[in-house]
């Protein structure tokens, strides 16, 4: 896999479900803090992916790279433990978020088919559970790869659309206006009216800090490389190039955010829910509405993929480990009966928790228990861990026999501990903070 392509994966992997978010961050947190906290949140998870990439590329002769979360937990703990943890904190973001993007999927189908109807968003659910589920029969990462670059055109074409609806349509009804940037009625006038609007809309507030908080949680949420680092530093020919993947997707993370966050704040004053897309204003109707809505069901759809093979996959290796790998209608057959469980539970949760008004307190759920600790704190962790004292010789090699290979080699945690310095046990550090401030 081609170090551009594993840079789209990072990206498209929690974009679609971030995207339609950005505008309400700066509205609530203002134009300073919500530019500021997207960059620091950005920055925090890249560095946390590159010290897991730091500690895959530290592995030491003879043994097989590592393949998943669970892996770099042993590989940087030199326990059980330390795997095992990993493993549930990774296995649980995935079963979570799957029904968040399954009901994220229907409802914007829903919203490009039948924009102002009735119609219960359970038929749209069933619907798109059955095209997610073809989805998850790839396999691998590196046939995601097409999905990826579509769900990427899919996220420019969201964003580009965001900004045109709220350069044409005025946000308190939806009306097109046919004003300039400069010539909305309600837009800011004088560069004091501006650095006003620096800050939170109304400080006075009594919700103010709670809208600004949760406004500030997307930042965090749409940048969550450091789960599928493992996965696809052992598809590629070079792993040390996705450290490039990384500062690639970074870089598109940040354009994306500030470029429709700032566009859609200035042109729109005020009157931006989470998602933008449920604002008062909102022309859902409108072939640009609808347009938008279609390229949003596609880009979640990916999302769904890239966050479902995975799970599949560890499926398959812990309960079917000799599986053939073909692609016969056996083969096929039996892989569909793997991944089915995931997918099930995923439909149930959409359908029965997630609809019609679970899905914020769902993703809220799963940004709260799995995304800062699997993107920065575990990160950090791993990275401190290899710097201390290599476990007992007897436990090493029973966890070598275990999880890393059947080749007898040098103690994995002393072997990556000469390979890490201390400045980057600094950044390991300073992640670890952010880490627990974005838990909090």
């Amino acid at each position: 896999m081609h170090w551009i392509a594993s840079g789209l994966i990072l990206y498209a992997f929690a974009v679609p479900s971030s995207i339609t978010g950005v505008a309400y961050t700066f509205y609530h947190s203002g134009i300073l803090l919500g530019t500021v906290m997207c960059i620091l949140a950005t920055v925090a998870s890249a560095c946390g992916a590159l010290l897991l990439l730091k500690l895959i590329l530290g592995a030491p002769q003879g043994h097989r790279r590592p393949r998943m979360f669970s892996d770099l937990g042993a590989l940087a703990t030199g326990r059980i433990s330390g795997a095992n943890a990993a493993l549930c904190l990774q296995l649980t973001n995935f079963v979570l978020y799957q029904p968040v993007a399954l009901l994220t999927t229907a409802s914007a189908l829903q919203d490009a088919v039948q924009p102002e109807g009735e119609t219960c968003t359970n038929y749209f659910i069933f619907l798109v559970s059955i095209v997610c589920f073809a989805g998850t029969q790839c396999r691998e990462l590196k046939y995601a790869s097409l999905l990826a670059g579509i769900a990427l055109i899919a996220a420019f074409g969201v964003a580009g659309l965001q900004i045109y609806i709220a350069a044409a349509y005025s946000p308190d009804h939806g009306d097109t206006h046919g004003k300039g940037v400069g010539d909305h009625e309600n837009h800011n006038h004088g560069f004091e009216v501006v650095w006003d609007k620096f800050g939170p809309p109304d400080p006075s507030s009594s919700t103010a800090s709670v809208e600004m908080a949760l406004s500030l949680t997307t930042a965090i949420w749409a940048y969550v490389p450091s789960l599928l680092i493992a996965e696809l530093a052992f598809e590629m020919e070079s792993p040390e190039h996705l450290s490039r993947s990384i500062a690639l997707s970074a870089g598109l993370n940040v354009a994306t955010f500030l470029a429709v966050g700032l566009s859609v704040w200035f042109l729109w004053e005020g009157g931006v829910d989470d998602p933008i897309t449920l604002s008062e204003g909102w022309p859902k109707s409108s072939f640009a509405g609808r347009m938008l809505s279609s390229l949003l069901c596609l880009s979640n759809f990916v999302g769904y993929c890239l966050d479902s093979v995975p799970l599949a996959r560890w499926c398959q290796r812990r309960f079917v480990p000799h599986f053939s790998g073909q692609w016969d209608m056996r083969s096929v057959g039996r892989y569909a009966l793997i991944s089915a469980p995931a997918w099930v539970f995923g439909v149930f949760a959409a359908v029965f928790v997630g609809s019609p008004s679970g899905l914020f307190v769902m993703l809220s759920w799963v940004t709260a228990l799995t995304v800062p600790a699997c993107n920065l704190i575990f990160p950090s962790i791993f990275t401190l861990c290899a710097l201390g004292p290599p476990p007992p010789a007897a436990r090493q090699a029973a966890l070598t026999r275990s999880l890393m290979s059947d080749v007898e080699a040098p103690t994995p945690g002393r072997c990556i501990r000469q390979s890490i310095t201390r400045t980057e046990g600094v950044i390991a550090a300073c992640v670890l903070l952010w880490g627990l401030f974005a838990l909090v």
